[in-house]
């Protein structure tokens, strides 16, 4: 067959490249720049050119190329030339390289690396020979899971087909304002999250009737706050082994998903954050807030009314109350089923009631006859200024929105209210967080609620309280922050905020235990970049010097060597240079000339030239 094919193309005119051309069969062949593996059905990338991209980075990261837009453009140019084999991935971890690129002057113009194109640089250098190559011939696979998506202008939403496990999540100020595809993206990101341990190593097929999500997730978006959230989704589908298909439908066959993101939720407030860290400190620590979502929830672990990024567990009536210290908060409609399944499972905790006697539930509490608590209440305290007790819910139009609570309200607590019930002191008390907030600048703070942020969403994700944290957990976290190669600012502003978070909440700081001191400590170390010192001019520097630019008739020329024999032999600054005039040199006899000895900050310079 080789040889009937090398004849046919000699009869027609054409001359073969004997050097390139390979004439046996191959199941293997490299070609066009990839390796076209017919025996596994992949394109593949030739590790020669993972190397050369690994080369451009390293020396972008240690320093020993200057950080231009070229060098930048070059990375980029080597990463989108694989993605024939790699696919979308190659687009959506260069965006913020892209971003910098588009904003030169010229392209030998200095830039700054910041932490976002840092994480693309380290992805690539990292993780480039662990990605999976496409497939020349996909085969057809059947989704494992269906799931529709919507969100509305007060709410996101979605479900999954078969077992109809419902995602539902209020949108909050900041994120009504936000345009229709920033609210489905986050949607799908949202869903993903709540999802993911259903959804870990399984295809998944989304759907949505917003073009511009199909888009995005695939290939990532120049605009920062889409960006953000592309990278959210696509490192939930990496870090779960999810392969992930998202195809647009008309609105019309999304009515399911559009009908439950216009559910909306009225029991979606709280109690107030710091009046939670005090009771906290004093009859915690509480392991289960029971009745929360992720916006409202107190504790690490909570189970809430649908599937929400975070939870423990969906309708907590489902669960066994036993195994924790319940922080029990319900609906004024789901008290009196709260305290039964209390009962049911013998379970401890603290329960937080409105003081209203003509409630239906009030009788559960309260014996009608003897007016005495019931047997199963340990103890109870009555919140007389309750004003700030609740927070309200996401929406104006939700619970404790537009007026405050003024009923009574009984929980298990004992002594906060001893300062509460006193005006004077509860207007106090109400202003302490932004007295303590106001001791750092608000830079400072908006910095550190980020890093905390991140090391909150780091405890969700293997399960492990974050307020307060145990000093093991922020050891654990600050050592990955460390193998991943971090600054050493970036290391102290995630340390710091964990402090200051704790400092600000009335907890036990962890972070003045030793060990992780030591931790810390030893971070910087690793971390720091070592001082190169500067090597002194030399006699033999300064021949070089003379005799390259010495025996030219430049005047310029002349002019650098002058300046340069004048500062090393009198010991002079460039600003001390810089400042001589003619007024300031002095001929003398036998010598060309000389600059008289004057003052100079605290020391007394002179020099003299022949």
């Amino acid at each position: 067959m080789a040889n009937q094919i090398r004849a046919d193309l000699k009869k027609s005119g054409f001359v073969a490249n004997e050097i390139k051309s390979v004439w046996t069969p191959q199941q293997s062949i490299e070609w066009l720049g990839f390796i076209w593996n017919l025996y596994n059905s992949t394109l593949e990338i030739p590790n020669k050119k993972f190397q050369g991209l690994k080369l451009c980075i390293s020396a972008l990261l240690e320093g020993t190329i200057r950080p231009t837009c070229r060098n930048l453009a070059k990375v980029c140019g080597k990463i989108i030339s694989m993605k024939p084999a790699l696919g979308s991935i190659c687009q959506i971890m260069t965006r913020h390289l892209h971003m910098m690129i588009n904003t030169r002057i010229y392209w030998d113009s200095f830039i700054h690396l910041n932490d976002d194109i840092l994480q693309e640089l380290r992805f690539w250098y990292f993780q480039c020979e662990k990605l999976h190559f496409k497939c020349i011939t996909p085969m057809f696979r059947l989704p494992e899971r269906i799931i529709y998506s919507d969100a509305s202008e007060y709410a996101g939403a979605g479900f999954t087909v078969g077992d109809n496990h419902i995602v539902h999540f209020m949108w909050d100020k900041e994120d009504r304002i936000k345009s229709s595809t920033w609210r489905e993206l986050k949607a799908v990101k949202n869903i993903l999250e709540s999802l993911q341990l259903m959804l870990c190593g399984k295809l998944i097929k989304l759907y949505t009737d917003n073009q511009n999500v199909v888009k995005i997730v695939q290939k990532g978006s120049m605009k920062l706050d889409l960006q953000v959230i592309a990278l959210d989704i696509f490192h939930i589908c990496l870090n779960n082994n999810i392969v992930l298909e998202v195809e647009w439908i008309p609105r019309n066959e999304n009515t399911c998903a559009d009908a439950l993101s216009k559910i909306f939720d009225f029991d979606d407030w709280g109690v107030s954050q710091n009046i939670f860290n005090f009771f906290n400190s004093l009859w915690g620590p509480f392991t289960c807030d029971t009745f929360a979502d992720d916006r409202n929830k107190k504790l690490a672990v909570f189970f809430s009314k649908f599937f929400t990024p975070g939870t423990s567990g969906v309708d907590a009536f489902a669960y066994d109350w036993s195994k924790f210290n319940n922080w029990v908060v319900p609906p004024v409609n789901l008290i009196t089923r709260a305290i039964n399944h209390m009962q049911m499972c013998k379970a401890k905790g603290v329960l937080v009631v409105p003081k209203w006697k003509s409630a239906i539930f009030w009788p559960r509490i309260v014996d009608r006859f003897t007016d005495t608590y019931q047997k199963f209440v340990k103890d109870f305290r009555e919140y007389k200024n309750p004003k700030t007790f609740f927070v309200a819910g996401s929406h104006d139009n939700s619970i404790f929105a537009k007026q405050p609570f003024n009923s009574h309200v009984l929980s298990q607590w004992k002594q906060f209210e001893d300062y509460a019930n006193n005006p004077r002191l509860a207007s106090v008390i109400e202003v302490l967080p932004s007295i303590i907030e106001s001791s750092k600048a608000k830079s400072t703070n908006n910095k550190y609620r980020i890093y905390f942020e991140k090391f909150r969403k780091w405890c969700v994700l293997f399960g492990l309280q974050y307020s307060p944290a145990t000093s093991t957990t922020i050891s654990l976290y600050i050592g990955g922050l460390i193998q991943q190669g971090i600054s050493v600012s970036v290391l102290e502003a995630n340390y710091y905020s964990i402090k200051w978070h704790h400092d600000k909440n009335f907890k036990d700081n962890p972070c003045s235990d030793e060990f992780l001191s030591l931790i810390v400590e030893g971070g910087k170390r690793i971390l720091s970049k070592p001082i190169n010192k500067k090597e002194p001019v030399t006699p033999e520097i300064l021949q070089m010097i003379i005799s390259k630019y010495g025996i030219e008739n430049d005047l310029s020329s002349l002019r650098i060597c002058v300046l340069c024999l004048l500062g090393f032999s009198g010991f002079l600054r460039y600003s001390e240079l810089a400042a001589i005039k003619a007024k300031h040199i002095t001929f003398f006899e036998g010598l060309r000339g000389g600059i008289p000895q004057e003052k100079s900050r605290d020391v007394n310079v002179c020099g003299i030239f022949s």
